[in-house]
């Protein structure tokens, strides 16, 4: 279906989240990895499914914000 209107999927797996402050997606933010990316999905896999996930960490509650990329 990519390929039928032009776009490439990227799967990039986060490398130690939430181990200290150099958290994976900062270091992959620093280095690079997201440039040129224009929409991101994070996934958190389970071996169930779930519709409604209870909250078990830190949440924003100002709601998702849009930076400008440079």
């Amino acid at each position: 279906m990519a390929d039928e209107v032009g776009l490439t999927v990227s799967v990039i797996g986060t490398p130690a989240e939430e181990v200290g402050n150099g958290s994976g997606k900062i270091l992959l933010l620093e280095r690079g990895t997201f440039r040129g990316i224009h929409a991101a999905m994070m996934v958190h896999p389970a071996p169930f499914d779930l519709l409604k996930a209870k909250i078990i960490a830190a949440s924003n509650p100002f709601g998702p914000r849009v930076l400008p990329m440079s």
